[in-house]
């Protein structure tokens, strides 16, 4: 199947990246799907990271750079949108790795009619202990429509608070101008998948793994306690709330729906307060009025175990963890 040159731009963000970009962009340039681009944004880095971005261009001749002041990962991804070439765009961290055939496993799924939005599967894998998983998409793998209907199970599945592993058209991105909230220092991944989507008809989502995402509890906003972490939380669920009520393309059964969203937001801040023992955070979210009123919808529309709720409203949070990570493991057994 032929495409134009390029047709996927892939936009790579790097700070301080030096000891992990050069893997990152050979899991791209080792493939055998050729019609790509790759656009490195130099954010500042402090490091030996422009020198491995010379190295690299000078043995790739579809990789690009652009040096830029530090000024966050937002605004590095908005300046390789403001120069792609592709009629698609990915995205790849420089700790990250595209898994192999994973292009042309996405480039193919464009061909369907009217499709602006290929979404792929991940494996997560901690750094420390080396686990591999297989993120679980709680979707069937085929041709979605009616996508804001579709919001919590999408944001149940983990895949829509992050932008890589999946193909935007660069069409639905210049025509509504989406970019990245600079000023934001956590979920500025989801709130761009936010307006992405409210353009979007028809989606395809893949069970088959097309990124592999490194991680290590205590680095970056996803795994560890960041200042006033819960005020970031908590700010971001209502964003997204305020995003939503206001959108004419969502029903009023999806907004309550949403609600699992928010609770499951919540309860991330309060597993990391009982990761790091920090009882003084731990008390301010279980004593939180936000966190209560999420905590009471989720008993109302039925979707938390009694035995749950009654845990979360004495504050026995340790006691709730401890047993969701034993059924976890149960559950993984089985």
């Amino acid at each position: 199947m032929k495409y134009s040159s390029p047709y996927i731009s892939i936009i790579v963000p790097a700070y301080n990246a030096e000891k992990s970009l050069k893997k990152s962009i050979e899991s791209i340039v080792e493939q055998e799907y050729k019609s790509y681009e790759i656009i490195i944004v130099n954010d500042g880095s402090k490091d030996g990271t422009k020198e491995v971005c010379q190295e690299l261009v000078d043995l790739y001749p579809t990789i690009r750079i652009i040096d830029s002041e530090n000024r966050g990962v937002s605004s590095a991804r908005n300046l390789g949108l403001e120069v792609a070439n592709g009629d698609w765009i990915g995205f790849l961290d420089s700790d990250d790795c595209m898994l192999p055939r994973s292009l042309e496993v996405l480039a193919d799924q464009t061909r369907q009619t009217d499709i602006k939005w290929i979404i792929g599967n991940f494996i997560s894998q901690n750094e420390k202990s080396g686990e591999k998983i297989l993120n679980r998409q709680y979707f069937n793998e085929k041709v979605h429509t009616g996508t804001l209907n579709e919001l919590p199970v999408f944001c149940a599945s983990r895949n829509f608070h992050c932008v890589w592993g999946k193909l935007y058209a660069k069409s639905v991105i210049k025509t509504h101008q989406i970019r990245f909230d600079e000023s934001r220092e956590y979920g500025e991944d989801l709130l761009f998948n936010l307006k992405y989507i409210s353009y979007v008809d028809r989606f395809v989502v893949l069970n088959t793994a097309v990124y592999f995402y490194c991680y290590q509890w205590g680095t970056g906003l996803g795994c560890s306690t960041q200042k006033d972490e819960w005020s970031l939380q908590k700010e971001l669920c209502k964003t997204v709330k305020k995003e939503l009520a206001v959108n004419q393309y969502i029903d009023d059964n999806t907004l309550k729906e949403m609600n699992h969203f928010y609770f499951s937001q919540c309860i991330a801040s309060l597993e990391r307060t009982v990761i790091e023992k920090d009882q003084t955070n731990k008390n301010r979210i279980l004593s939180d009025p936000y966190f209560m009123k999420v905590l009471q919808v989720e008993k109302e529309e039925q979707r938390i175990h009694k035995i749950d709720y009654w845990l979360l409203k004495r504050k026995w949070i340790d006691l709730y963890y401890g047993l969701h990570k034993r059924y976890a493991k149960l559950k993984k057994y089985k």
